[in-house]
């Protein structure tokens, strides 16, 4: 079939990976570059090749080439552009990609176009002759959870963008049960649930024991959580509990609203499961958070 075609698709991808199991990135990144040229001598400058160039940008993406992500991004949307327009719901894929991949830049300049992409997604769904409100009132809900992400640099943005959303969906008439399907419960957004494991016997040199622990706390109007309070703690060990209370405070809510103004959601419960791995513990599966009825 020669060199550029798109039927080899699988086959380069499956080798990029054998590449990366190897730490042979360049390797890797050849056939990607393959991929991508095959795609574009077969489907030129047309939305056809819109998903090889995202395709292309999230493998940038994941390598942390992000000059790569940004050409190939603004090449997608500047093809959906020419073809369908600015405002066209076929650029709102491309647009919310972008955004996904920018977040994961170590720089403040890329995802400050992230950023840029989301708000375009609300004014193309805006733009719009019959507008789906829940599409808008995601996309709208999307921008608050965007700047969330960016923890406390940014909650109090996002805190203005989820109160923007409800005022507007207020002002539209939308109806109140499809608000609350968005703000009627806290909602998390974020929560550091990587592991951590604390090495080491007790004082008699016996293993650390295994078991679980809860914690009941407060989702204040901001999205953090407050008035930490350990309901159940078995393993009662310092370093878990200290290690559990910090993860809680990684965790960023969407406050649910009440008549147009964030509230606090109380009582709001969640379990940590400590593991025993034969040389000491580790903080395995932790369970969302049980949001009770307000």
């Amino acid at each position: 079939a020669g060199i550029y075609n798109v039927q080899q698709d699988k086959v380069l991808d499956d080798l990029a990976d054998v590449y990366m199991l190897q730490d042979r990135e360049q390797q890797a990144n050849r056939q990607q570059e393959l991929r991508l040229r095959a795609a574009r001598e077969t489907y030129g400058d047309t939305p056809e090749l819109i998903e090889a160039l995202h395709n292309y940008a999230s493998w940038n993406a994941s390598i942390q080439r992000f000059a790569k992500v940004r050409v190939a991004m603004e090449q997608a949307v500047t093809i959906l552009e020419q073809n369908y327009g600015v405002n066209d719901p076929r650029l709102i894929d491309t647009l919310r990609l972008r955004s996904h991949l920018y977040r994961q830049h170590p720089t403040i300049s890329t995802p400050k176009a992230g950023e840029k992409a989301m708000q375009r997604v609300v004014d193309i769904y805006s733009a719009q002759e019959f507008v789906d409100q829940v599409d808008l009132l995601e996309a709208r809900t999307d921008m608050g959870d965007w700047y969330l992400l960016g923890m406390d640099r940014t909650h109090r943005k996002a805190i203005r963008y989820y109160k923007k959303a409800v005022k507007q969906a207020i002002k539209d008439n939308v109806d109140d049960g499809l608000i609350d399907q968005f703000y009627g419960t806290a909602v998390l957004v974020f929560f550091n649930s990587s592991r951590l494991s604390f090495y080491g016997r007790n004082e008699a040199g016996e293993l650390l024991a295994s078991g679980k622990i809860r914690v009941r706390y407060t989702v204040g109007a901001n999205g953090k959580p407050r008035n930490i309070q350990f309901i159940e703690n078995t393993p009662d060990n310092p370093l878990i509990t200290e290690a559990v209370y910090g993860r809680v405070l990684t965790a960023r809510f969407r406050p649910r609203f009440v008549n147009g103004k964030a509230a606090k959601t109380y009582n709001v419960e969640q379990e940590f499961e400590i593991l025993q791995t034969g040389s000491g513990l580790e903080i395995g599966q932790i369970y969302a958070p049980e949001i009770p009825p307000q």
